[in-house]
């Protein structure tokens, strides 16, 4: 019974057949990605510019934080305080690539 109540909580919530552990870090993303933009709503000509000129010539993250010195402390992976910044952007596009990868895979999958 519980089973069939927590299938339909899910639906309900937009999640298709995903299971309601996918809502704790949908929230927990969305909520932080809202803020971050909401923030730079109020932003001045020259960070608007700013913004864009990062965002067309972006590449990969993990080329990113590899080859810019100081993201990561010496002989390691583990970031600095500079490279906590870019080190959480890397664990968010994981979250968001496993739900996009979790959702192809469970194309045709009524299981949940």
């Amino acid at each position: 019974m519980a089973h069939i109540e927590l299938e339909h909580a899910s639906k309900g919530l937009g999640l298709g057949n995903r299971t309601l552990s996918h809502l704790p870090p949908r929230l927990i993303t969305g909520a932080y990605i809202v803020n971050a933009g909401v923030t730079k709503l109020g932003a001045g000509e020259e960070t608007a510019k700013g913004l864009h000129g990062m965002a067309a010539t972006a590449y990969p993250f993990l080329g990113l934080y590899l080859r810019i010195p100081g993201m990561r402390q010496n002989s390691s992976l583990r970031p600095t305080a500079q490279g906590t910044p870019l080190a959480k952007d890397a664990w968010l596009l994981g979250i968001g690539l496993s739900f996009v990868l979790d959702a192809i895979l469970s194309r045709g999958d009524d299981s949940g």
